[in-house]
C-alpha cells in the first residue's frame, strides 16, 4: 500500500467502522500526526485540554529561560516602559482644541491609572495591567477576566479587578429553563451572546475556597482573549504550542551536559598481578574493585581475574549547536519572536536581514497594541469618563489655587486618541535619512513619522517651540548643537 492509499476508495465503496479506525490509527502516528483532526464544537475542542495546556504554559513561563525571555520581549515590545498614553482632544464652541479641559481630563486619567486607584487591590498601575493582559492572553493563559466595580474604591467611583481564568470552570456546561446555555462556564443566549459568567468565588485549587460558584452578569466582566474560530468561547495559551520543542531542547541539553561531564572524567583501570609481578600496598586477594584516586579523574584497582579498558566518551558533538538553534527557531516561531532576540544570538546577522525581521516584529506588536486599544482601553475610558465626571474627580484649577469640577459633558471629552510606544530602528541614521526623503517627496507627513516613534505631533511642536525659546534666550543656536552632534557621530563612526 502506498503512503496515501489509505484515503482512496472506489466510487461506491462506503468506509466501514473498522476502515475508519485504521485510517485514524495510521494518520495519527509519527509520520502524519497533523492529519488527526476533530469535528467537535470549538468550545469542546478548546476546553478538552485547556487546564493542562494552561498549567504547562505557566510552568514554562516560570521555569524555562527561553519562555521567560519571550514573555519579557512581548511585554517590552507591546507595552514598553510607559504604557499606552491617552490624549484627549476636546473641542470648544468654536471647534478649536480646548487645551484646558483636555488637560484636566488627562490629569485625572493619569491619577486614575496609578497604583492605589486603578484596581480594587491597589497593587497595579495601568502599565502593569497592560503587561499582565498581553502576557496572559498571548502566551501564558490564553485569556484573562476583568471585573468592573462601581463604588467608593477611589474618588472616581470606579475600579478594576483582575481575575485568573481558573475561576471560570471550563467543565461547567448545561441548559437552563429560560433557554440560555452554559458552555465552559459562560452563559449565553440563543445567539451565543454572553449573558453571565459563572465564576468560582476563590481559586478552584485553593484548599480554603470550597468551590462555590457565583453568577456575575456579563456587563460587569471583560473577557479578553483572541478567538481563532467563529464560535470560540475560551482562549488557548500560546506557549502550549512551544511546549514540545522546549521539552526536546531541555532533554537534549540535560543529556549533552551529562555526556560532557562523563567525557571530562576519563576513567582508567589497574589490574593486579601475582606476587612475582607488580607489588602494591593493597590486598591482592580482594575480589572487589577498589577506588585508588578520585582527585584528577578516576582510577579503579581490579582483581587479577578481571580485564580492563578505558572509557573516553566523545562529547559534546558538533551537532549540538545546530540542534539547539533548530529548536530555538521553532520556539521563536511559536511565540512570535525574532530568533536572534530570543536566543541572544547575533552570529552572522547583517543589517538587511535584521531590519526585515524587525519590521515583521513591529507589525505584530502594533497589531497587539491596536487590539489592546479596541478591546480594553477605549471601553475602559468610555466607561470611566461619565463616572469620573459625576463623582467630581475631574477638576480644573482656579487662579486662587482652588479647584472646581469639570461640567458634565462626556460627549465633549470623549474625543480622544491613544499613543502607544514607538520603535527605534536598527540603523537610526539610515532610517532618519529615509524619513526625511519620504517627507520631502510627500509620501509621509511629519505626523506619520512622529506617530511611528510613539510621539504626538502637537506635543512635539509645543516642546520644540519651548526649547527653541529657551535656547534663543541663552544665545545658543539649535543649528550649532545639531552640527556638533553630527560631527561627534561621524567621528565615533570612523573610529
Amino acid at each position: 500500500m502506498g503512503l496515501f492509499d489509505i484515503f482512496r476508495r472506489t466510487k461506491n465503496e462506503a468506509p466501514t467502522t473498522e476502515a475508519k479506525r485504521q485510517v485514524d490509527k495510521q494518520t495519527q502516528g509519527r509520520l502524519l500526526p497533523w492529519l488527526g483532526t476533530s469535528s467537535r464544537p470549538s468550545y469542546r475542542e478548546s476546553t478538552a485540554t485547556l487546564r493542562h495546556a494552561r498549567d504547562e504554559s505557566r510552568n514554562l513561563a516560570q521555569n524555562n529561560v527561553y519562555a521567560k525571555r519571550g514573555l519579557q520581549l512581548l511585554r517590552q515590545g507591546v507595552v514598553g516602559p510607559s504604557g499606552i498614553r491617552l490624549q484627549v482632544q476636546a473641542l470648544n464652541n468654536a471647534g478649536k482644541l480646548d487645551t484646558v479641559d483636555s488637560a484636566a481630563v488627562e490629569r485625572a486619567w493619569y491619577t486614575f491609572s496609578k497604583k492605589g486607584n486603578l484596581t480594587v487591590c491597589g497593587r497595579w498601575s495601568l502599565t502593569d495591567v497592560l503587561g499582565v493582559i498581553i502576557e496572559s492572553v498571548c502566551d501564558r493563559e490564553g485569556e484573562i477576566l476583568i471585573r468592573r466595580h462601581r463604588g467608593p474604591h477611589n474618588k472616581f467611583g470606579y475600579a478594576l479587578q483582575l481575575i485568573e481564568p481558573d475561576h471560570l470552570d471550563e467543565n461547567y456546561n448545561g441548559e437552563l429553563n429560560n433557554g440560555n446555555i452554559i458552555r465552559a462556564g459562560i452563559e449565553t443566549n440563543q445567539y451565543g451572546k454572553p449573558v453571565a459568567y459563572h465564576l468560582f468565588e476563590s481559586h478552584p485549587r485553593d484548599t480554603t475556597g470550597g468551590g462555590k460558584r457565583v453568577r456575575v452578569p456579563a456587563d460587569e466582566i471583560w473577557h479578553l482573549y483572541i478567538p481563532h474560530r467563529p464560535t470560540d468561547l475560551r482562549g488557548n495559551p500560546g506557549l502550549a504550542s512551544a511546549a514540545f520543542r522546549v521539552g526536546m531542547l531541555e532533554s537534549f541539553e540535560e543529556a549533552a551536559v551529562t555526556a560532557a561531564r562523563n567525557a571530562a572524567r576519563r576513567v582508567e583501570y589497574l589490574k593486579q598481578r601475582h606476587a612475582d609481578g607488580l607489588d602494591t600496598d593493597t590486598d591482592a586477594t580482594t575480589d572487589a574493585a577498589k577506588l585508588v584516586d578520585d582527585e584528577l579523574g578516576t582510577m579503579w584497582l581490579l582483581p587479577s581475574d578481571l580485564d580492563h579498558s578505558f572509557t573516553d566518551p566523545k562529547h559534546p558533538t558538533a551537532n549540538y549547536a545546530e540542534f539547539v538553534k533548530a529548536q530555538l527557531r521553532g520556539i521563536s516561531i511559536s511565540t512570535n519572536n525574532i530568533y536572534n532576540d530570543l536566543a541572544g544570538d547575533m552570529e552572522g546577522v547583517n543589517y538587511s536581514a535584521l531590519r526585515h525581521f524587525r519590521l515583521q516584529q513591529v507589525d505584530y506588536y502594533r497589531t497587539l497594541q491596536q487590539w489592546l486599544i479596541t478591546d480594553f482601553l477605549t471601553p475602559l475610558f468610555e466607561e470611566w469618563l461619565p463616572l469620573a465626571l459625576l463623582s467630581g474627580g475631574i477638576t480644573i484649577p482656579r487662579p486662587d489655587a482652588s479647584e472646581f469640577p469639570l461640567p458634565f459633558k462626556p460627549q465633549k471629552y470623549s474625543r480622544h486618541k491613544w499613543i502607544p510606544r514607538g520603535y527605534e530602528w536598527v540603523d537610526p541614521q539610515k532610517q532618519v535619512t529615509a524619513e526625511i526623503l519620504a517627507i520631502k517627496a510627500g509620501i509621509k507627513t511629519l505626523s506619520d513619522v512622529l506617530a511611528e516613534q510613539g510621539k504626538d505631533f502637537d506635543e512635539h511642536v509645543a516642546r520644540l517651540a519651548a526649547e527653541r525659546e529657551v535656547l534663543a534666550a541663552a544665545g545658543i543656536s539649535i543649528e550649532g548643537i545639531t552640527d556638533a552632534l553630527l560631527i561627534s557621530t561621524n567621528t565615533d563612526a570612523n573610529e
